[in-house]
Parts: C-alpha cells; sequence; structure tokens
C-alpha cells in the first residue's frame, strides 16, 4: 500500500501559491480535483515542517479510464512504472 502526503495547517504561503497555481492547470485541462482535511489521515511515516507521508486506514478503487491501480507516491514511483497508455 503506497504512501500519501498531506501538508499541514497552516500551509506555508509560497506553498499555497504553487498549489492555487497547480489547480489552475488542472481545471484548464478539465481535470476534476479537490481538496481534503482530515484530523486522522493514517500511520505517519514521514513529517517535516511542511507535510506529513502516511499510510491511510483505507484506500478506494481505481475508478479512471486508464485503469491504473494505486501505488506509492515516493518522488520516483511514477517514473519507475511502465505505462500502457
Amino acid at each position: 500500500m503506497g504512501a500519501v502526503t498531506w501538508f499541514k495547517e497552516p500551509v506555508p504561503t509560497g506553498m499555497t501559491e504553487r498549489v492555487n497555481a497547480l489547480c489552475q492547470v488542472l481545471k484548464s485541462h478539465n481535470v476534476d480535483h479537490k481538496r481534503s482535511q482530515s484530523i486522522d489521515p493514517g500511520k505517519i511515516i514521514y513529517d517535516d515542517p511542511f507535510q506529513i507521508g502516511v499510510i491511510g486506514t483505507t484506500r478506494v478503487a481505481d475508478t479512471s479510464s486508464r485503469g491504473r491501480g494505486l501505488g506509492p507516491t515516493s518522488a520516483g514511483s511514477k517514473r519507475s512504472r511502465k505505462d500502457t497508455q
């Protein structure tokens, strides 16, 4: 089961600006997205001043049209997997 990262509150100003810019890119390409908050996101496996990495207690099934499964969100995980598009 892969890890998910969450920003801590309050999100630093510089990071908020970057996330807002990313959301604008997603919106411009009609990519659905949402902001989620949790008081109990899961088991913390990474912690720094800005974010935490957690293993969630539950995961939802992949319902994308691409049929990709759930996987880790580490820096190299997406580049190391062979995509079948």
